[in-house]
């Protein structure tokens, strides 16, 4: 846990310093960089299929995301996550794919309000107590917007839904289910670019 608000500090005073290194207008602009990382809470929907029903729960969760930026607001990169929730079992999920996003740019403002909407693709394992495993995919969408702070710093917000196809396995034998879940992320994040 410790290890953890270690490195939160260390990326936050990371993009406060550049905040304030210089002020330039070159966030989601054409060769950039987007870094960011996101905490998330998530409702996953109750599910009433003929051989599997699940109860609505709340996960916690992270996703790290790289975006790099081709043309002037369109990223694209890679999108982490990693998930926890608990009912009546346990459940750790990791899942790893591309993203876009295209993000509403204002050239000439180091303070702006940029929406965008995003889209992930990723792999999804799960680790689902006792004894049983999950693998599949998923597929997340989401509106937003990030405040950008001097030019590089920024705060994105997302709401969004992801729907996921998955495969368990347990001892008696595996079935497929199809899920959802409502979502709400915010972070910290930073633009990058050489000088």
């Amino acid at each position: 846990m410790s290890g953890r608000l270690s490195i939160c500090l260390v990326l936050s005073v990371f993009a406060i310093g550049l905040a304030y290194a210089q002020a330039d207008t070159r966030a989601g602009a054409k060769h950039t960089w987007h870094v960011a990382g996101q905490f998330g809470m998530h409702y996953i929907l109750p599910v009433a299929e003929s051989t599997y029903t699940e109860e609505g729960a709340l996960a916690l969760g992270i996703n790290p995301q790289v975006l790099w930026f081709p043309i002037d607001g369109l990223g694209v990169g890679v999108d982490a996550g990693f998930s926890y929730f608990t009912s009546h079992f346990t459940d750790f999920s990791l899942g790893i794919g591309p993203r876009v996003a295209y993000y509403l740019r204002q050239p000439g403002k180091t303070s702006q309000l940029m929406p965008h909407v995003g889209c992930s693709f990723q792999y999804v394992m799960n680790d689902v107590d006792p004894g049983a495993s999950e693998t599949g995919w998923s597929l997340k969408l989401g509106l937003g917007v990030s405040p950008v702070i001097g030019g590089h710093v920024a705060v994105p917000v997302e709401l969004g839904y992801v729907t996921e196809r998955l495969t368990r396995q347990e001892p008696e034998g595996s079935f497929a289910s199809t899920s959802g879940r409502i979502y709400l992320e915010s972070g910290i994040g930073a633009f990058l670019w050489k000088k």
